[in-house]
């Protein structure tokens, strides 16, 4: 009988994991959300794109992007390629993005463009943070669930004139340990 209990928590629990994953915003050369390495090597106008991957139907996410101190760029505007999205508030400040529908990720929620000089130091990044001007500072979706759920999400990074011993990570890994997985089991 406890065994019986013990496998209803765990399935319980496992599918509530499951259903609950806000995905990973990250940041992109490309609008499909394949390669996150960016390179500042001569005076140019780029596109960096924000694109949610990972989460079943969201509708609508919050969030911040902010850069390290070797990136040397300038940022000039963005705007939101949803049809039916809006923007509250802009990402270098604090971003809301309402997509307009329930979303199928990966989806491409923001487009930004910086100025490069050529001149930011190798490994330097852009990186999705928490909105600061949420009540509970953090990066969120709303999913498509009713009553809309509000879940947390991971934030990616964009690495500038990368050397190789950095990589953008595009798999969204809760923290854990095997000591926590295997007392679950005693």
């Amino acid at each position: 009988m406890k065994r019986l209990l013990l496998l209803g928590v765990v399935v319980l629990f496992i599918s509530t994991v499951s259903f609950a994953q806000g995905g990973l915003i990250g940041l992109y050369i490309d609008p499909w959300g394949d390669d996150c390495d960016i390179e500042d090597c001569k005076v140019e106008i780029i596109n960096v794109y924000v694109v949610h991957k990972f989460a079943p139907s969201p509708s609508a996410c919050q969030f911040m992007i902010v850069s390290s101190d070797g990136f040397t760029g300038a940022y000039l505007g963005e705007e939101t390629p949803l049809m039916n999205g809006c923007m509250f508030g802009n990402s270098q400040r604090g971003i809301s993005i309402a997509y307009g529908e329930c979303a199928s990720t990966p989806v491409h929620i923001l487009t930004l463009r910086y100025y490069l000089y050529g001149t930011s130091k190798p490994n330097s990044y852009l990186q999705v943070v928490g909105d600061p001007t949420n009540v509970t500072p953090g990066i969120y979706i709303v999913d498509c669930t009713t009553p809309p759920t509000l879940i947390p999400a991971i934030g990616g990074r964009a690495y500038i004139n990368g050397d190789g011993t950095v990589s953008c990570s595009t798999t969204p890994v809760e923290p854990t340990s095997w000591g926590r997985i295997k007392s679950l089991y005693k």
